[in-house]
This record gives structure tokens, sequence and C-alpha cells, in this order.
């Protein structure tokens, strides 16, 4: 059985746009919403105004969308995701804020609030905990492992490493390899 529904709906592009919606959109209904699919379809060809009808047809589809499409990323898990995904390259907050479309204040401030940590610490939180699994998980030499962590030196790397874990990486290493 083959069926086929169009609806159209006049309303300003940005509230499509803040939801995220495609161009063209193909969907099945979500089974949870097939007795409002019904009541809409009986309400729209009943004696009803326009005004009940736009209003039931705006609910359905706000309930639609948010079925179908799931919300954006808040900035701080953007953030996350791209700290996660850089932390072996030199990171700056200017580069973060393009990437969330903030600006760096807004980045820091913003972090901060939700995550209580500055976004510079936690990347050198997460280059720390790759560096324990590489230490842990690899034979690499620790400068070596450093590097592929995002650290620019030997030194800075067994500092940072250091403060965090109360010992050198390769104190580290050998409480391991026992």
């Amino acid at each position: 059985e083959l069926h086929t529904a169009w609806f159209t709906f006049s309303m300003e592009e940005r509230a499509l746009d803040f939801l995220s919606v495609p161009r063209y959109l193909r969907f099945n209904v979500p089974d949870f919403l097939n007795s409002e699919n019904d009541a809409l379809e009986k309400f729209s060809n009943g004696d009803s105004t326009v005004l009940s009808r736009s209003s039931a047809g705006y609910s359905y589809v706000t309930e639609l969308f948010s079925a179908l499409l799931p919300p954006p990323d808040s900035p701080d898990v953007l953030i996350r995701h791209y700290l996660e995904s850089h932390y072996s390259s030199p990171v700056t907050l200017d580069e973060i804020a393009r990437h969330v479309g903030m600006t760096r204040y807004s980045v820091c401030r913003y972090y901060m609030k939700k995550r209580g940590i500055s976004v510079m610490d936690e990347l050198n939180r997460i280059r720390i905990a790759k560096a324990k699994r590489f230490l842990r998980y690899t034979s690499d030499p620790v400068e070596k492992i450093g590097r592929m962590c995002g650290f620019e030196s030997a030194s800075y790397f067994a500092k940072r490493f250091r403060s965090a874990c109360g010992k050198s990486p390769a104190a580290y290493r050998s409480a391991y390899s026992r």
C-alpha cells in the first residue's frame, strides 16, 4: 500500500532554520504520532476554522520535527568534541570560537559556567588522559607520546604530566608495566 501526504506551512524560514529542517524532508510518521496524524486529518476535513487548523497543524509539526530531528549540540558539547578531535595539534581559543560561532571571551565564560573548568585546562586533561593510554599500551618513547598528544616539548609534557598525575611519564609507565 502506498500512501503519500503533502503539507506546507506558511512560516518564517528562520523557524525552519532554527529547527535545522532541510529544504526537502522525506520521512515516515513515527508510530507514536499516528493517532495525532489521524486526528489532524479529520480535524482539517471537518468543520473547523482556519485559526484552529493552523494551531493544530503547527502543534503537530512541532511534535513531528522534535521526533525526526535531533536537537543541535550545545556549544559546550561542540567545544568538547573539537578538543577531543584536535588534541594532538596546537589549538587556539580563536579556532575554537570560530568553530562554535562565538567570541573567544564568550567561549571561555560559557565553558567555565557549563563545565566548571577552563577550555585550556580541559584540553590539557584530554591530552594527559590520551598520554596515559599511550604510556600504558604502547612502547613509544615518552617524548614521542608527548608530541602525539599535542605538547610542543618533552619538558613541558613532563611538567604538565607530573602536575596532573603526581609522577613523571616514565614513572607512570613503569608503574603499569609491572
